[in-house]
């Protein structure tokens, strides 16, 4: 079970419990509890409170349990910190060790990694020198994967008794989408702190423009309408040439955003995948194959179209040009990351969340999708006492539902409360995080993962064919030797 739903049947339950108290009271019946009674009572509440506490027994390790924090795709403050600083996400972080140590007598330590291009380096020598000095470690989401996995440095998870992947916060349809062979080496659960993308809209200005809608555009969302098209058309409709001399970053917007990771999103929100299985059953490029040659074409015509309007206001990659997000004041729709959305909470600006769009009402089947960005959870191969590290991963993913509610408070600030539309549409967002082979393995097949926003860029050179043309055939050979290289090392 989910665990959102759990908290909502727990809710539903409760609600339930009180109604009955006030039927009774407004009857002016009095009632009894016999001991039999009040003893199944207790006895249900008791299955109920620990029908999803894992199966490991408290003991006392003694010892210290180091996390290592690769920056760039993960904040290390999300996941471990050396003392409380007083706010709710801090103090429900704090307060998950506190339970470590008094479950397991593990002390929750930790440090950062270096970039993405230095950070498995640490983590390589101390497996090589099997010195025991990180016990998992928190990776770039596409960076370095290739040689963890090749140079056998991460252990499957799949091997971990200790582990219950059936357990609900287990992220395993996306574990099992980077599956490699049946292998896991890269885990997801409760203790990851998912970083995505989201689109975020001005509320004022959506109650100028929004009347033009069929309906608001939360009910869009829920009722699978919230499609590419939608969102186009509702940027179109903004536009404001504050100096009357050309589109500038004073104007005001339809919609805005950094044209490059955030960018990504589209391809995947539209159901679509880089890298999949083919009709053989083994992966390889898949994104303009003859299934998806329409489709992907299509994407990228609008979404090219869509940065050449003067309605639109991107970034590419790292130029100089000014980011204009939802908090100016001066953009209807913005996307933007999750990290970044304590920011917007500074600002006078009420700002909503939405999903990306999907590509078009017929992917209902299919629903929203998003990219997870905030890298994986990895188990060194060697480890002088696995067991000890597959019940801390397991504790440590139990005891986050508190931090996830913090998370919550924290990426909406004090609109949390108010706005319930707004938490639903990012556990929207979380339920929907989806795997994609091409991303983690990026390095082994061929780095298609920038094609969407290289190809729609103003001054793109070059169109979506000639693209595919000139990877698809050296990136099916990565992925071949990818998995010949899995092979090697399961043997």
């Amino acid at each position: 079970m989910n665990k959102n739903l759990r908290i909502v049947s727990f809710l539903l339950a409760l609600v339930m419990t009180v109604s009955a108290f006030v039927a009774c009271d407004s009857g002016k019946t009095e009632t009894t509890t016999d001991a039999s009674s009040q003893q199944a009572t207790e006895t249900a509440a008791t299955e109920t409170e620990t029908e999803y506490f894992p199966d490991i027994a408290k003991k006392d390790y003694g010892t210290t349990f180091h996390i290592y924090t690769q920056q760039s795709c993960n904040v290390p403050k999300y996941h471990w910190v050396e003392e409380s600083e007083g706010d709710a996400l801090s103090e429900a972080i704090f307060a998950r060790q506190e339970k470590i140590r008094d479950y397991l007598g593990l002390e929750i330590v930790g440090s950062e990694a270096g970039d993405h291009m230095t950070y498995t380096e640490a983590f390589k020598t101390a497996v090589k020198n099997k010195d025991d000095s990180i016990q998992i470690m928190l990776s770039h989401v596409h960076s370095g994967i290739e040689s963890l996995i090749t140079g056998n440095y991460l252990r499957d998870f799949t091997t971990m008794d200790e582990i219950n992947l059936e357990n609900d916060y287990w992220n395993m349809n996306f574990m099992d989408g980077l599956s490699l062979d049946g292998h896991m080496y890269l885990g997801n659960n409760n203790f990851d702190i998912l970083y995505t993308n989201v689109i975020t809209y001005n509320k004022k200005m959506m109650d100028q423009y929004g009347d033009a809608l069929e309906s608001d555009v939360y009910t869009m969302v829920l009722d699978y309408k919230w499609t590419l098209d939608q969102m186009i058309s509702l940027a179109s409709m903004v536009y404001i040439d504050a100096t009357s001399d050309g589109k500038t970053e004073d104007d005001t917007f339809g919609i805005t955003g950094i044209q490059w990771v955030e960018f990504i999103g589209f391809l995947h929100a539209s159901g679509l995948n880089y890298i999949g299985l083919g009709e053989s059953g083994n992966y390889e490029v898949v994104v303009y194959n003859e299934v998806n040659q329409a489709k992907t074409a299509d994407l990228v015509d609008k979404l090219a179209q869509m940065v050449a309007s003067d309605y639109a206001w991107f970034r590419y990659r790292i130029e100089a040009t000014p980011v204009i997000n939802v908090n100016t004041g001066r953009t209807l729709m913005g996307i933007i990351s999750t990290n970044s959305l304590p920011g917007l909470c500074d600002y006078d600006v009420e700002f909503g969340v939405l999903p990306y769009p999907m590509y078009d009402e017929a992917q209902k089947d299919i629903g929203y999708r998003h990219l997870q960005w905030g890298g994986y959870l990895c188990i060194p191969s060697y480890a002088s006492n696995p067991v000890m590290i597959g019940e801390a991963v397991e504790m440590l993913a139990f005891f986050s539902d508190e931090v996830n509610v913090a998370f919550y408070e924290k990426l909406l600030g004090k609109q949390v409360a108010d706005m319930p539309l707004d938490r639903q549409m990012l556990e929207l967002v979380w339920d929907t995080i989806c795997p994609e082979f091409g991303q983690a393995y990026t390095e082994a097949t061929g780095s298609w993962l920038y094609m969407l926003p290289e190809l729609t860029w103003v001054n793109a050179t070059q169109n979506l064919a000639s693209y595919v043309k000139s990877k698809e055939t050296s990136s099916n050979k990565k992925i071949k030797k990818f998995f010949a290289e899995i092979d090697k090392i399961n043997k």
